[in-house]
């Protein structure tokens, strides 16, 4: 949004498959840069320049998620870093210089009791 002007400044075009849009984050330290995900197909996260392109993504970061793309974030103190989750249960690290995971966060296992461990003295089963 153009606050001079009073008007949009530009308007992305992402075409993937008629999937939305899930999320966007902006890149903390290159302020024209972001990445768009989206939540269907196989998880299509487009990195974007806004002072080359609002037709076409810079890149499309693939190899990931098998499902869409829920959510994502930049790393707050590395802007080579991303982290996103998807539709298929995991939680990846991205290396943007790359362009492909890096690690797989493991979830929590919900079925183990969360005091377990102080139930048993500190000691594991």
């Amino acid at each position: 949004w153009d606050l001079r002007q009073k008007k949009p400044w530009c308007e992305l075009r992402v075409e993937s498959n008629n999937s939305s849009v899930s999320d966007v984050a902006w890149n903390p330290t290159q302020g024209l840069h972001m990445m768009t995900a989206s939540e269907g197909g196989q998880g299509g996260l487009k990195l974007w320049d806004l002072r080359a392109s609002t037709s076409m993504p810079l890149t499309t970061l693939e190899g990931g998620h098998a499902g869409g793309v829920l959510s994502m974030d930049w790393c707050p103190h590395d802007d080579t870093l991303m982290v996103s989750c998807g539709n298929d249960n995991r939680t990846l690290l991205w290396d943007l210089y790359s362009l492909r995971p890096i690690a797989e966060i493991p979830a929590e296992d919900s079925t183990a009791p969360a005091n377990q461990n102080q139930q048993n003295g500190g000691q594991p089963n």
